[in-house]
C-alpha cells in the first residue's frame, strides 16, 4: 500500500506540473510544490529496499541490489533520451486544451511520467507479493501519537541491533550522498554534460554484478574501498592544476556562458580544467564508483540488520540519504559562489 500511494502522489505531481500553464504569474511556487511532492514519493523506495532484503538470499543480495541500482540508472537514461526524442517540438508545442494543456519539450517527459504511474502500480500490484517473512504484525499503531512514537523509538533501541556499524553506514551513506549532490550542484552547470554516459557504464556495472556475481567474489568492503578509491582518483586528476588548465573565460553576453565577475570575485584568478580531463574522471566516478559504493553499502547495510523487518531501519538510511541531499547542493553551492572551484574541490 506504501508504494501505491507513493505513485499516486507522484501522479498528482505531475498533474499539478501539466496544469502549470493555469496560472498565469507565480509558476515557479506550483513547480516547487511538484518538487516536493515528487520528493515525497519517491520516500517509499524505502519499503523496496527492505522488501529486496526480506525475498533475497543472502548470497544474492548483492546481486538484487543490483537490480534496484539498474532501475534507478535506467531512470537517469530515459530521462535525457526523452528530452531529446521530443527537442524539436519547441515550446508552445501543441496546444491540447487551450489556455491549459500544451505538448511540448519541457512537458512530455512529465506525459511519459504520468503514464508510467500507471505501470507501476499494475506492477506494485500484480508482481510485488508478500512472503512468509514479510507478514510481521503492525506495532507501530499510529504515528502522530507522541507515545506510539516513543514506544516505537524504545523497540528499535532495545533490538540487538550492532549499532556502530549501522552508524557508520549512515555516515558513509552521508558522505557518499554528499559528493554526488555537490558534483551536481556544482560542475553540472558550467560544462552542461548529459547523464546519459554516466547511466551506461552504471548500467554495465550492476549488470556485471548479475551476471558475473561479483558480489559473491568479492567482499562488500572491498568494493566499498574501491568505490572511495576511484573519488580519491576523480579528484585528484580533475582539480585545476595551471598545467592542464586554462583560465576562466570571461563572460559573454552573446551567448551566455563564461564566468561573471559580477557574480564571482575569483573570475580573475580561476583556472578551469580542460574539458576531457575534466569530464573523463568525473563520468567514471559518477557511473561506476557510485554503482559500486550503492550496491556495497546497501549489502552490507542490509546484512548487519539481519532477519528483522527492515522498514524502519532502511528507513532511517533514506533519511541520511535524504539530508545529505538537501545540505549537499547548499553547502557546494555556496562554497563554490565564494571561493571558487579550487577550494571546494580541496574541502570535498
Amino acid at each position: 500500500m506504501p508504494l501505491i500511494i507513493g505513485r499516486v502522489i507522484a501522479f498528482i505531481s505531475c498533474c499539478l506540473y501539466l496544469s502549470v500553464e493555469l496560472l498565469t504569474d507565480g509558476r515557479r511556487y506550483l513547480m516547487m510544490f511538484c518538487y516536493i511532492l515528487l520528493g515525497i514519493a519517491t520516500s517509499s523506495s524505502s519499503i523496496l529496499r527492505s522488501y529486496i532484503a526480506a525475498v533475497s538470499a543472502t548470497g544474492d543480495r548483492a546481486r538484487a541490489y543490483s537490480v534496484f541500482v539498474i532501475a534507478n540508472m535506467f531512470s537517469i537514461l530515459v530521462g535525457p533520451i526523452c528530452q531529446l526524442m521530443f527537442s524539436s517540438i519547441r515550446y508552445p508545442g501543441f496546444v491540447l486544451i487551450e489556455g491549459f494543456l500544451k505538448f511540448h519539450i519541457f512537458s512530455a517527459p512529465i506525459w511519459i511520467a504520468t503514464l508510467t504511474n500507471f505501470v507501476s502500480v499494475a506492477i506494485i500490484h500484480y508482481g510485488l507479493k508478500d512472503v512468509d517473512s514479510m507478514n510481521v504484525t503492525n506495532e507501530m499503531g499510529n504515528l502522530f501519537d507522541l507515545e506510539n512514537v516513543k514506544a516505537l523509538m524504545k523497540r528499535v533501541l532495545s533490538m540487538d541491533l550492532n549499532w556502530p556499524l549501522i552508524l557508520l553506514c549512515w555516515l558513509e551513506r552521508m558522505l557518499t550522498s554528499l559528493n554526488i549532490a555537490s558534483l551536481y550542484a556544482v560542475f553540472s552547470p558550467f560544462f552542461q554534460w548529459v547523464l546519459i554516459g554516466v547511466g551506461v557504464l552504471a548500467t554495465i556495472v550492476s549488470v556485471a554484478f548479475i551476471v558475473f556475481r561479483f558480489g559473491n567474489l568479492i567482499s562488500p568492503r572491498c568494493t566499498f574501498l574501491i568505490a572511495v578509491s576511484l573519488a580519491i582518483a576523480m579528484y585528484a586528476v580533475s582539480y585545476p592544476y595551471e598545467f592542464i588548465s586554462h583560465k576562466m573565460q570571461p563572460y559573454n553576453k552573446t551567448i551566455g556562458s563564461g564566468c561573471d565577475t559580477r557574480q564571482y570575485t575569483w573570475c580573475d584568478t580561476a583556472y578551469g580544467t580542460l574539458w576531457p580531463i575534466f569530464v573523463i574522471p568525473v563520468v567514471t566516478w559518477l557511473g561506476t564508483g557510485v554503482s559500486l559504493a550503492a550496491i556495497s553499502l546497501d549489502t552490507t547495510y542490509s546484512k548487519v540488520l539481519g532477519k528483522i523487518d527492515q522498514n524502519i531501519m532502511q528507513g532511517a538510511m533514506v533519511v541520511a540519504d535524504d539530508a545529505s541531499q538537501i545540505l549537499g547542493p547548499v553547502y557546494a553551492a555556496s562554497l563554490f559562489t565564494s571561493k571558487g572551484l579550487e577550494n571546494a574541490v580541496d574541502c570535498k
